[in-house]
């Protein structure tokens, strides 16, 4: 989600994404970085407890992605609803992975 070449300063755009299963129980995100050789590295997932729940494929977040330094992003994830189906409900949480 972030662009290769591009310096850790920089801001990067907003992604946002789908969750394509139900939210009953909480979403995982998985992370990874791709390595100088071409593989890719996991970097964890992001668990996001507290969603509301809604049917597979109708809940849309937003992830913001800032480097804070050049080993560790802050990650923040947002709701941002489903259009008039299901309103944006405020859940944001905020997350620190460090490579």
């Amino acid at each position: 989600m972030i662009e290769k070449n591009s310096f850790w300063w920089q801001q990067h755009a907003p992604k946002l994404l789908l969750i394509n299963e139900k939210t009953d129980k909480p979403a995982k995100i998985g992370l990874y970085e791709r390595e100088t050789d071409g593989e890719l590295k996991s970097l964890g997932n992001l668990e996001l407890t507290g969603l509301p729940e809604r049917p597979r494929g109708t809940t849309r977040v937003k992830l913001l992605l800032k480097y804070t330094h050049y080993n560790e992003i802050e990650i923040t994830v947002a709701d941002c609803g489903f259009g008039e189906f299901y309103p944006a409900t405020g859940y944001e949480k905020r997350f620190i992975i460090r490579a």
